[in-house]
Order: structure tokens, then C-alpha cells, then sequence
């Protein structure tokens, strides 16, 4: 666990700002995840593409892209099966050329839509729910379709994020590192 940390803070880390997002799903689909362990892969790629979606809409160059560190977690507090995931993400987007744009902040509304939106459209694609029941979601007041942002994290203060780099080591299952790419 030191070690992972260490070499995400050596080897993948920029010197940037970076956040925690941690990114949840409710009860009702949680089952599809259980019996089908490949929709958690898929369930990191719904995040990646939130995170690139938004962050890319808050800077200026339209090449740019964030770096992220998803894991999957099948776990809650009390050890029952809770999928959901932890992701370390830049604090806004790589240009071509290596500059950083700063993201100015985050309105949660907005990034659960859009997470809600791929997790069904993924979901739907994968035969797994129907239209009925996303219709029926969509009805919910709260869909249970979950993002938090923490606060930022400036890149010298080491221990923070070494601390969050551990953490999220410690709870992943599956992991997937996602620096510039463009999946």
C-alpha cells in the first residue's frame, strides 16, 4: 500500500492540484454489478467520461484532457456488496503542450446528471434494465446516482495526497489508470 502510493506520486501524479471524486450507485442496480463483474470495468469507464466531460468543458482548449486514477470498490462499512468508485483526478485538463488549465469549481447537479446518464445508457446497452426502468428512475426524486468532489489538494502538500493515493489503494478491486487517454 506504501509503495502504490509512492509510485503514484512518483510516477503518475502531475505537480497540479488534484481532488478525490468519489462516484456511487444505488441498491436497485448495484445486483447487476454482483452477477456481472465486467460492468465494473464498465462502470469506471462511465466515470472516466463524466470527469472528461466536465472537466474539458471548464477550460479553453477543447484538446485538453484531465488525468484520473479510478478504482473500483465492491464494499461498504458493514462489508455488504456496494460497488462504487474512488478516483484521484487533476484539478482540470492537459493541453497538447503540457500546460495545465485550472478547472474555476463544480456545480454536483450537473456531474450527477451526466453520471446518471451514462450508468443508464450503459445499463440499457448492456441488456440489463429497460427502458421502463429508467423511466421509473427518472422519477425519483434523488436517482441514488451519487458524485462527490473533495476539496482540492495542491501538489506540495505530499502527505494529503500520498494519504488519499493509500486510501484508494486500499479499498480497489479492480484498477484503472487513465492518464490523457482518450477512451
Amino acid at each position: 500500500m506504501i509503495e502504490y502510493g509512492e509510485w503514484l506520486l512518483t510516477n503518475v501524479l502531475k505537480d497540479v492540484p488534484h481532488r478525490q471524486w468519489v462516484f456511487s450507485i444505488p441498491k436497485r442496480l448495484r445486483i447487476y454489478l454482483l452477477f456481472d463483474r465486467k460492468l465494473q470495468a464498465k462502470l469506471s469507464i462511465c466515470a472516466w467520461k463524466v470527469i472528461k466531460t466536465y472537466l474539458k468543458s471548464t477550460v479553453p482548449d477543447n484538446s485538453a484532457v484531465p488525468g484520473a486514477s479510478i478504482t473500483v470498490q465492491t464494499y461498504g462499512d458493514f462489508l455488504n456488496f456496494n460497488p462504487h468508485l474512488h478516483a484521484i483526478v487533476s484539478d482540470g485538463c492537459f493541453s497538447k503542450d503540457s500546460d495545465f488549465h485550472m478547472a474555476p469549481g463544480f456545480f454536483l447537479e450537473n456531474l450527477e446528471e451526466i453520471f446518471q446518464y451514462e450508468v443508464l445508457k450503459m445499463l440499457k446497452k448492456e441488456g440489463k434494465i429497460t427502458d421502463a426502468v429508467i423511466e421509473n428512475m427518472l422519477s425519483w426524486r434523488h436517482s441514488g446516482l451519487h458524485v462527490y468532489v473533495g476539496d482540492r489538494i495542491y501538489s506540495d502538500d505530499k502527505a494529503s495526497l500520498g494519504n488519499l493515493a493509500r486510501y484508494i489503494f486500499l479499498s480497489y478491486k479492480d484498477l484503472r489508470v487513465l492518464l490523457g487517454s482518450n477512451s
